[in-house]
This record gives C-alpha cells, structure tokens and sequence, in this order.
C-alpha cells in the first residue's frame, strides 16, 4: 500500500500527472496505466542487486517518505 500512495505522489508532485484510479494522464492528455508505471519496482531491483544490501523497509510518517537500506548485514 505504501507503494502504492509514493508512486501516486511521485507522479502527481514530481511528474505533475494527474492520477486517477486506474491511469496517469500525462501533460499533452496522452496516459500510462498504473500497472505499468512502477518506478519503485525498478529502484528495489537495482537496489537489491547490489552486492550485501539483502533487506530494505520503507515508511511512510506524515506524507514524509523514508526508505532504510541493510548492507552486509547493518541497517
């Protein structure tokens, strides 16, 4: 669920797209359906495969975001 609420926000803020339930319109009313615009998959995979970072945890406080990485076994 997280997930879900920091791609909204990402594309709403960051992106300027409007979010509706099951798309993104993108300026120029072109859109991408949510299932296919999944950044933080992307990010977690590269992340992840990084040699020693086995486990990550991300947050949500107040709208404020934060993601917590464990490398060789220390956070």
């Amino acid at each position: 669920m997280i997930d879900d609420r920091l791609t909204e926000e990402l594309a709403s803020r960051i992106m300027r797209w409007r979010v509706t339930p099951d798309r993104y319109i993108k300026s120029g009313r072109s859109w991408v359906p949510r299932w296919h615009f999944k950044p933080l998959v992307i990010w977690l995979v590269r992340l992840n495969s990084r040699e020693g970072t086995d486990h990550y945890k991300i947050t949500c406080d107040k709208g404020t975001f934060s993601v917590v990485t464990r490398v060789n076994r220390v956070w």
